[in-house]
């Protein structure tokens, strides 16, 4: 009882705004795994990511902020490859690994430490994800990524960033019952 007084006590507007950021987020991500193409969950997920990287730098995330302004820039990279055959270029990959693994080393030496590595990991599992053409296969992929985020999350103190992975999975198994066991099973027929 007493964490929800002192949770109420120490609330302040900013605190507020930093967390409806997390939770505008949140919605952005969810609705993102219930598209049926590949293009539309990138758009949603570079949005999401635009609103995870203004609500980690106010926390003072350092990693969580840099590495969600690598994946706004995924996003939009992937959601134009549908269109444009420069975005469908192979180099994109390593240049987005290499932005991850750029920024985590710097975001580990300026105070993250190895915190700094959680966050990656999951960045790295959802850039694969989200090169996949196939939106079944990009929910099953983008499953493993909540983990280490929830960790991470629990460091930086974001409520938001916790409920949104936990939201995330069950989206995922949803979009997976929803969308990807339907058309199986009309396949199958």
């Amino acid at each position: 009882m007493n964490l929800i007084i002192d949770f109420f006590k120490n609330l302040t507007w900013q605190r507020v705004l930093i967390d409806l950021l997390g939770y505008t987020a949140i919605l952005c991500s969810v609705l993102s795994f219930q598209q049926k193409t590949q293009r539309r969950i990138a758009i949603l997920q570079g949005t999401s990511n635009l609103f995870w990287m203004t609500h980690m730098f106010l926390l003072s995330a350092l990693a969580g902020g840099l590495l969600n302004l690598v994946g706004l820039l995924r996003g939009i990279l992937f959601s134009l490859r549908e269109k444009h055959a420069w975005a469908r270029k192979k180099i994109w990959y390593f240049v987005l690994l290499s932005l991850i693994a750029g920024v985590t080393v710097f975001s580990w030496i300026s105070g993250d430490g190895p915190k700094a590595l959680l966050p990656a990991v999951a960045m790295v599992i959802t850039t694969f994800s989200l090169s996949l053409e196939d939106p079944a296969k990009v929910r099953l992929l983008s499953s493993l990524s909540s983990p280490p985020w929830i960790v991470y999350s629990v460091f930086a103190g974001s409520i938001p960033s916790i409920v949104a992975e936990l939201l995330n999975l069950g989206s995922i198994l949803i979009g997976i019952l929803r969308l990807d066991r339907k058309k199986k099973d009309e396949e199958g027929e």
